[in-house]
């Protein structure tokens, strides 16, 4: 098998926080123009809107760094800040759950984390066929849960 990349898509993250990120001050000055309140609260709302821009910078470079590599004997979780890898022996359990609206989780248990894999990976239907394909061949414990159609 040859070694596959699948990248984490940040689309779905980038829509809310950039609404975000261009309400929140017009909403902010108008909500002080409206109340008027002492400048001492546009600070404080300032210093909250500062904070929370550069949380959600941080989180969306961490998002697009994002990997998840599968390799013949390895699964690689890669991102600016940690490489991580799981070899067959380390999984204790893989469980496939399709929670309420249709879209399936992947929940991989290893060494006492938890590793989720959602379709937020692109391309996911080939990465759940090359993780079960991955899962036979090495034999990991697997379940099935939480289906509902």
């Amino acid at each position: 098998m040859q070694a596959k990349v699948y990248v984490f898509q940040i689309r779905r993250l980038l829509t809310p926080a950039l609404l975000f990120l261009l309400l929140y001050p017009a909403l902010l000055a108008l909500f002080c123009f409206l109340s008027k309140l002492p400048a001492r609260y546009g600070q404080i709302f300032t210093l909250i809107y500062i904070v929370t821009f550069i949380v959600l910078v941080v989180i969306i470079v961490l998002a697009y760094s994002q990997k998840l590599l599968i390799d013949e004997d390895t699964l690689v979780f890669s991102s600016l800040l940690t490489r991580e890898t799981l070899e067959p022996g380390d999984i204790k359990r893989i469980t496939f759950s399709r929670p309420r609206r249709r879209e399936e989780i992947v929940r991989i248990r290893a060494g006492g984390k938890t590793y989720l894999l959602s379709d937020f990976y692109f391309p996911f239907n080939e990465l759940l066929i090359d993780l079960e394909e991955w899962i036979r061949r090495h034999q990991v414990n697997t379940l099935r849960a939480n289906y509902r159609n």
